[in-house]
């Protein structure tokens, strides 16, 4: 009777449950695919990215940003904060490099086409170059 109780408590208790090996493997093969996860992109990264944009700090916030909209590229939130992101990036190239700001610009605009300061600011860029190589030559006459 002893014997049926136990055979029934067992039943009861680890019919239909994994092995202590099958329990071991899922374990591992759980702990590579979280090992996974945290070295690639994370929801977090949007939010970390905008704290890095309030710092100031562009070119850190599009290498996320890259990294996130590659990961999920229908995220029309990633796609906004990274327009804005190479939109400010390139407000400060604009002295310095201008050619790099305009093809920040072009970025800008072709991750969110409703970015009506980029598309501004492009086409600002875009008459200043058509603009500079005829006037220097009428310069010299």
């Amino acid at each position: 009777a002893l014997r049926a109780i136990e055979r029934e408590r067992n039943k009861r208790n680890y019919l239909g449950k994994p092995s202590r090996l099958t329990l071991a493997r899922y374990a591992t093969a759980e702990a590579e695919r979280s090992r996974a996860a945290s070295s690639s992109v994370d929801r977090n990264d949007l939010e970390h990215a905008s704290l890095l944009m309030h710092q100031s700090e562009y070119a850190e916030a599009i290498g996320i940003l890259e990294r996130y909209v590659k990961v999920f590229p229908q995220d029309e939130t990633a796609r906004k904060a990274l327009a804005e992101a190479c939109y400010q990036m390139a407000e400060r190239k604009q002295a310095n490099e201008p050619r790099a700001a305009q093809a920040l610009l072009q970025r800008a605009v072709k991750l969110d086409p409703a970015h009506d300061q980029a598309a501004k600011r492009l086409r600002q860029l875009g008459a200043a170059h058509g603009r500079t190589p005829q006037a220097v030559p009428a310069a010299r006459r």
